[in-house]
């Protein structure tokens, strides 16, 4: 089991060496950014310990996209502000070839991530995470973004998880 330990306000580490390795290389980056901005974060990966600052985006954003998702309107989601807030940008004919191009950046750079029993792929860059609900970039007509802590592994993890809407 996976557990987060703590040394100062500044330092957080999360210690996975009690889970088998194969399951380490599995397991997605968990975001401890939700109480301490400042906090280094550290994952262990197939027996390494290595920084998540870079080693959860993995490759960055090619400066297309990155200019693509900077200058974007993102409409925030109103159904979900109360449970899990996050943005969204929907394909047209204007954005089509760059919306294509995002989804294949998460596809093929992102990291396997949890959303309760669902595994996807997500791109962390920027303080934000991206990702898609379809199941190929070419399927893709909409791709999400929220903040580094209101990722379900991060509010797993900081014990945050929105109470179930019906009980």
């Amino acid at each position: 089991m996976p557990f987060l330990t703590c040394a100062g306000a500044k330092r957080a580490v999360i210690v996975l060496a009690s889970v088998p390795a194969k399951t380490r290389r599995m397991t997605n980056p968990v975001t401890v950014s939700a109480y301490a901005a400042p906090m280094r974060r550290t994952h262990w990966f197939s027996d390494n310990v290595k920084d998540l600052d870079t080693a959860s985006v993995g490759v960055h954003f090619p400066d297309e996209i990155r200019n693509f998702v900077e200058s974007t309107v993102w409409t925030f989601a109103k159904t979900y502000a109360a449970t899990w807030p996050h943005e969204y940008v929907v394909q047209n004919a204007e954005n089509a070839s760059m919306i294509l191009a995002l989804a294949r950046h998460i596809f093929e750079h992102g990291t396997d991530g949890r959303f309760y029993s669902q595994i996807r792929k997500y791109h962390h860059e920027g303080g934000k995470v991206y990702w898609s609900m379809a199941s190929t970039p070419e399927e893709a007509t909409l791709i999400n973004r929220c903040r580094e802590d209101q990722t379900y592994e991060a509010r797993l993890a900081a014990g945050a998880l929105p109470k179930p809407q019906f009980e």
